[in-house]
């Protein structure tokens, strides 16, 4: 009785060592799947750091591409709002003195008629 108790504890014993191999076996197993998981998300980060960074560069030459693009056109917008008045300008101008010559031109006929029909009555009455 005593060796089969013995050799049941043995078993037993035996079986628990294989238990535990196991278990050690697949803690081991974890430990390297957290590893590599730790690894791979570490990874994973600088991937998207990474990529975060090129579009901030990427977003950055565009924004000063759009920026210039405006300056541009500003500037373009600007030289003709300039050009336009200028144009205007001389146009009142000019119209200015057309008004002025056509209201010259006008005064001098109506004085140049006074001056006939006064000549013409002069001329009327002393023929009387």
């Amino acid at each position: 009785m005593y060796f089969s108790r013995q050799e049941k504890l043995l078993k037993t014993q035996s079986s628990l060592k294989d238990k535990m191999k196991k278990a050690v076996y697949f803690q081991d197993m974890e430990m390297k799947n957290a590893t590599k998981w730790k690894e791979k998300m570490k990874n994973q980060r600088m991937t998207i750091s990474a990529e975060f960074a090129k579009l901030h560069h990427f977003l950055a030459e565009e924004e000063q591409l759009f920026l210039q693009r405006l300056s541009e056109e500003e500037e373009e917008t600007k030289k003709k709002q300039n050009e336009n008045t200028l144009k205007l300008h001389q146009k009142i101008t000019s119209l200015k003195q057309l008004i002025l010559e056509v209201r010259e031109k006008s005064e001098s006929s109506t004085l140049e008629l006074l001056q006939v029909r006064q000549a013409g009555e002069g001329w009327v009455s002393t023929t009387h």
